[in-house]
């Protein structure tokens, strides 16, 4: 718990860890440590796979995480069990010549509820806390700097809350990487945001690269988020008035941007390739989508290779701090879209045909680079039959869509 204006500095090397070293003992085929004194899980939702991903204690073998098993039979090689009644924790791997180690402290530096301002944090590497899920290593308030650390193998979140996230390198974390809540004037820029969600999280509750929720004036520029598990950049819940520019976007199993219930946001310049990968339906593996959001412009983006392209979608999500969540003045323009499969456009499924024609969506001057299908889009079923439909170039253009805009079709004869 820091004081005002505290400074923490790391020299070259310094490591604030919150695991401990773990001494075994052979049982049979197995080899069983006494666990230390461990945390009570959180109440994420976990994905099917990961059914154990609430609870916080990870093991670590030589730096890497061990999945985390329900059950002692079959114990795998890459896993662990942890018997809590008898304090034990057994792996399948005989431990010898091996770091062996368990995450026991909940956290690195708290600031929620302590009232202290001005306080940065630079040059550490800061890892292996048994943080549960919706908290971060580094719980930090609206005033505080995360500068040029390490944020690496922590359960929950890497770092939470702070004003400016800079520099840093925020790895391989158990839920996000990063997570601002009611945040203004927030700058995260010049981070390496990679692997997040280790623990096996559902995306869809709230996991992946980085987040804001609630907060206003977001700034997020000059990052590179590759491989997180979930969206890799993620505005959801009433954010306003979020700029993301410059950022490269590489690799995440959702969305490479999500703006999500939210509104005024500018999208530019940003190179977003190969995300989306675990999605299905609609356009939700979009490298950008905007998800009942307005006063969006998206501009000058190089979107390729993404499950869909860009895309938007409107369905009943009611309203919110600045009116109704709904795509409704949406510009997409300027960007460079490569689709081999997949769609670009706007969906919905709230039988309101108006979101095509009269609420000021629009897509114009896109390059678009396409494979040897015949239907990349989507927007209003043209025989008025369903909420929406894949079309065509020739019913995209139709539309109104594109009419400035060039197309060019990749497919080997």
């Amino acid at each position: 718990m820091p004081k005002d204006r505290d400074t923490f500095r790391g020299a070259r090397g310094a490591v604030l860890s919150g695991a401990v070293d773990l001494s075994f003992r052979q049982a049979a085929a197995v080899w069983v440590a006494t666990a230390p004194s461990l945390s009570n899980g959180g109440e994420g939702e976990c994905q099917r796979e990961f059914p154990e991903c609430n609870e916080p204690n990870d093991v670590f073998w030589d730096g890497r995480p061990l999945r985390r098993s329900s059950e002692l039979p079959g114990l795998k090689r890459g896993s662990y069990y942890v018997d809590p009644a008898a304090k034990t924790i057994t792996v399948a791997r005989n431990p010898r010549g091996h770091k062996v180690e368990v995450s026991v402290v909940q956290g690195a530096f708290k600031g929620w509820r302590t009232g202290v301002d001005d306080v940065t944090i630079r040059g550490l590497t800061i890892e292996k806390f048994a943080n549960p899920a919706g908290l971060g290593a580094i719980n930090a308030r609206p005033n505080w700097r995360v500068i040029g650390n390490t944020v690496r193998l922590n359960h929950g979140t890497g770092v939470q809350d702070a004003h400016i996230i800079r520099g840093n390198r925020i790895v391989q974390n158990g839920q996000l990487g990063v997570v601002v809540s009611f945040g203004t004037n927030v700058v995260i820029s010049n981070n390496v945001i990679a692997y997040n969600n280790y623990a096996g999280y559902d995306s869809n509750w709230e996991a992946g690269g980085a987040k804001w929720v609630r907060s206003k004036y977001v700034l997020v520029q000059r990052n590179r988020v590759v491989g997180n598990r979930g969206p890799g950049l993620w505005s959801d819940g009433d954010d306003i008035y979020v700029t993301y520019e410059n950022n490269r976007i590489t690799g995440n199993t959702g969305p490479g941007i999500l703006h999500e219930i939210s509104y005024n946001a500018l999208i530019r310049n940003n190179v977003v390739v190969g995300n989306g990968s675990d999605t299905s339906g609609w356009v939700d593996g979009a490298g950008i989508l905007l998800s009942n959001s307005s006063k969006v412009r998206v501009e000058h983006n190089v979107v390729s290779k993404n499950r869909d392209g860009i895309g938007l979608t409107q369905t009943d999500r009611g309203s919110g701090s600045y009116g109704p969540h709904e795509i409704r003045n949406d510009t997409i323009r300027g960007n460079k879209i490569t689709m081999n499969k997949g769609h670009t456009g706007l969906v919905q499924n709230v039988g309101d045909s108006s979101y095509f024609t009269q609420k000021g969506n629009a897509f114009d001057r896109n390059v678009y680079f396409l494979g040897c299908g015949s239907a990349y889009f989507a927007w209003a079923d043209p025989r008025g039959r369903n909420d929406y439909a894949w079309v065509t170039k020739k019913q995209w253009q139709a539309a109104g869509n594109d009419r400035h805009g060039q197309f060019h079709n990749n497919c080997p004869s």
